[in-house]
């Protein structure tokens, strides 16, 4: 009743217009899944027809989901996950997008003809625990050290629904803000963008924002950053001096570094208490992109493998699927993630990522 039946794949088109691989796998028993690849997967396949899409068409990739692949998981049991995606592994240039769609619809299908939810189909006991919201307030092009200020719940046993309703007001409280400094910014693809505006002045209007709404930055809400200056416009010294500032300045609980090890352990006490996530072994935090794998068992060890080191998981699809999939959030809680980046709260595609947690929400309790 769970052997692979058919396998199909189509191109659609995301929340910029650019075209995206969605595969369905069915099963005998008529269970359908459905999933969108994440755009960014490693060695994601486009097209380079410059008359399609200006290169960045899926048609290669939907020829080898319909020929490459379709034939050899044909007749596999669908709820062998580890054997569906060794089988993708074993298969040459196939692209990374073609195999992580059909593996996370494989799993869409498993879950549905078990008629469970695919968190707790991938993630049993783990998958009953929902993260904590990290949202995206606004992201700084120029005149700012870092490129994205983030904010975050201090709430602990508060449900998902409040921690979420308090960042959208929070967020709202700080357009408003921004209107009335006459700060300079627009809605980007990724939420407000910023022009030219200091770091410490984005951070005092965050202030200024949670002071409007309410909330106090001792118990209410925190700040975060991300995305820091590279090298290449800065040096280590400045990058470092400024963080100690502004950790000194303002509220922060959460930064994501991509610093290197020595540089992170000399900002060891000012760090202390706050989440640091990068590669570096000193950073108590680990980011892991939904893009970064090409199989969804390949995406649960990634994650499992920065758990079992004791550092904090931090599950993101910022950007990876920028269309009418909310598979983020279901993985987010099946690999038991303590907290999540689905972006802003300004964008459609990614309120649906957050509002199917709220479903969930309700499922699980």
């Amino acid at each position: 009743m769970t052997i692979i039946q058919d396998i199909q794949a189509r191109e659609l088109l995301d929340s910029r217009g650019q075209a995206i691989l969605e595969c369905e796998v069915t099963l005998e028993c008529g269970a359908l899944g459905r999933a969108v690849a994440p755009v960014g997967v490693p060695k994601e396949m486009r097209d380079g027809d410059e008359r399609r899409f200006g290169g960045r068409g899926v048609g290669l990739s939907l020829s080898h989901v319909r020929d490459l692949i379709s034939t050899p998981l044909r007749g596999m049991d669908g709820l062998n996950q580890v054997g569906v995606d060794r089988a993708l592994g074993n298969l040459d240039s196939i692209g990374g997008n073609s195999s992580f769609g059909v593996s996370l619809a494989a799993c869409h299908a498993a879950a549905l003809a078990l008629e469970i939810p695919l968190c707790r189909y991938l993630g049993g006991l783990r998958g009953s625990r929902l993260p904590d919201p990290i949202v995206t307030l606004c992201r700084s092009s120029s005149g700012s050290r870092f490129g994205e200020f983030l904010a975050m719940s201090r709430k602990t046993g508060m449900r998902f629904k409040d921690k979420l309703r308090m960042l959208s007001e929070f967020s709202q409280g700080l357009l408003r803000e921004f209107e009335n400094r006459g700060v300079r910014f627009n809605q980007g693809f990724e939420g407000i963008d910023v022009l030219d505006v200091m770091d410490c002045d984005i951070l005092d209007s965050m202030r200024a924002a949670s002071e409007y709404c309410g909330y106090s930055l001792e118990s209410d809400v925190a700040f975060g950053l991300a995305r820091p200056l590279p090298l290449d416009m800065t040096t280590v010294e400045s990058r470092s001096e400024g963080l100690q500032e502004l950790l000194k300045e303002y509220p922060i609980t959460y930064v994501e570094l991509d610093w290197v090890k020595d540089e992170i352990a000399s900002l060891s006490e000012a760090l202390k208490g706050i989440l640091v996530c990068g590669v570096s072994s000193s950073c108590n935090g680990r980011v892991v992109e939904m893009s970064s794998a090409t199989t969804v068992t390949e995406l649960l060890g990634k994650c499992d493998e920065v758990r079992c080191g004791g550092r904090k998981l931090v599950f993101s699809a910022c950007g990876a699927c920028g269309c009418d999939d909310s598979s983020a959030s279901e993985l987010s809680i099946a690999v038991g993630a303590e907290h999540v980046r689905f972006g802003s709260l300004f964008r459609s595609e990614n309120v649906l990522k957050y509002n199917q947690l709220l479903r969930l929400e309700e499922m699980i309790s």
